[in-house]
């Protein structure tokens, strides 16, 4: 089924075409919206008409994991890699495809990010090597993962702090942590991590999250949020912040993503949606 609003209703439509477990929906610059699924990915106009889709063989085998626009086109991270599509002669096109063959540390993308002019894959279920792969505007490529000091290879969440600083979220079930790289001498470095005995409230953290005013929200996969006051907490020991669970109100300890509105924090859990009124966080730490 499709949802969608107009200006006074909810509607549903129905879809006549399969899309079994969306995991993640974006919208490029062109006003596309775009649904990454079990079955692939499909494009809809903004009133929910099918433009187009893609799967195996254009575009990586295997679920869609994630998306990312990138101003002119978009990423696409599956179970077997990465592709690039893009707009030419009035048709969106696959025009690139990454893989281990061909620059990934590993094939299974999980999560992307965009830092000015590097690209971020960072992969998970890789037993092998795993962690992050950042490729550069000239095409070079550095791979960190458990070796380069990742507490685990499997990567969850990725957040630009700043041009030379990012906060990464590894783990599965119970072993991992969360991790910050700091860029120098044109690398990135692995230069503070952080474990359950650290504050974060379990080991695979699973989102992380920088709001307007600053703070930052590290979620996990079994022990909700700890909601940090600023950057500058991640320096005290233990983590400066509050934790926030189901006992307050939470639908559930697993929060896979965040979105703000100008009023309110929307949480998208495992089990069900939570908003957060602005107006009552004035007492949160």
């Amino acid at each position: 089924m499709v949802f969608y609003t107009t200006d006074y209703s909810f509607l549903v439509g129905s879809m006549p075409f399969p899309v079994r477990s969306a995991v993640d929906i974006r919208q490029t610059a062109d006003g596309t919206i775009w649904a990454g699924h079990n079955n692939g990915l499909t494009a809809f106009s903004a009133c929910g008409e099918k433009l187009c889709s893609f799967s195996e063989p254009d575009i990586p085998g295997g679920r869609i994991n994630s998306l990312l626009p990138d101003g002119e086109g978009l990423w696409v991270g599956t179970q077997e890699g990465a592709a690039y599509l893009e707009p030419k002669e009035n048709q969106w096109q696959a025009t690139e495809v990454l893989n281990s063959s061909n620059g990934l540390a590993s094939d299974w993308v999980n999560v992307f990010a965009k830092n000015k002019n590097e690209l971020w894959f960072g992969s998970y279920l890789s037993n092998q090597k795993g962690g992050l792969s950042i490729r550069s505007v000239e095409g070079n490529w550095q791979y960190l993962s458990v070796d380069e000091g990742l507490p685990h290879r499997y990567i969850n969440a990725i957040l630009m702090l700043s041009p030379k600083e990012v906060l990464v979220g590894v783990g599965h079930l119970d072993r991992g942590g969360l991790a910050l790289l700091c860029k120098a001498d044109n690398d990135w470095h692995i230069t503070q991590t952080w474990s359950p005995t650290d504050g974060i409230p379990g080991y695979k953290v699973r989102w992380l999250f920088l709001d307007s005013v600053g703070r930052v929200w590290i979620t996990t996969e079994e022990h909700g949020i700890l909601l940090c006051p600023s950057v500058s907490a991640l320096n005290e020991s233990p983590i400066e912040g509050q934790i926030i669970t189901k006992k307050h109100g939470l639908s559930d300890n697993e929060v896979k993503t965040i979105i703000e509105t100008d009023s309110c924090f929307w949480l998208g859990g495992c089990y069900g949606l939570t908003r957060i009124e602005k107006a009552i966080m004035g007492g949160w730490k």
